[in-house]
């Protein structure tokens, strides 16, 4: 028996592929050896979907899509992770608590998900100049 993730993959191709159910069930009996997805080995269901991809399904795209994805006036995708990594690099570590407390008292947001992208740029300016005072301290102090 297959996982519902996969189970609801060979029936996503099907619909994408639009295949009547005579058309499925042949496929799925050349091709997979069985009559129900359900039944289908682990090779049999690598074969049926080899099979529909051939036909012309498009799996949908693994890896993670922009958590935010492209809103208007908002900050980018690209000014988030930005903003993650200048904030990791500054803090040491991924704090996301912390970076929200941060925006809170800085740009008065719960969350990266509500700055706008003229307070996310601030936001970029303000954390390189953060890091930039941080590193230049110890030099300072030493020199006294």
């Amino acid at each position: 028996m297959r996982s519902r993730a996969q189970l609801a993959l060979i029936h996503v191709a099907r619909k994408q592929l639009g295949l009547g159910e005579g058309d499925y069930r042949a496929l799925l009996r050349r091709v997979g050896g069985a009559d129900s997805c359900k039944d289908l080995t682990a090779a049999g269901f690598d074969a049926v979907l080899r099979e529909m991809e051939r036909l012309g399904f498009a799996p949908p795209a693994r890896g993670r899509a922009p958590e935010f994805g492209d809103r208007p006036g908002m900050a980018s995708p690209a000014q988030v992770r930005m903003i993650r990594g200048l904030w990791r690099d500054y803090a040491d570590r991924a704090d996301a608590r912390a970076l929200d407390k941060w925006l809170a008292r800085t740009f008065h947001v719960s969350s990266l998900r509500f700055l706008t992208a003229p307070a996310a740029q601030a936001a970029i300016t303000g954390l390189k100049a953060m890091a930039g005072r941080r590193d230049a301290a110890p030099q300072t102090r030493a020199g006294r």
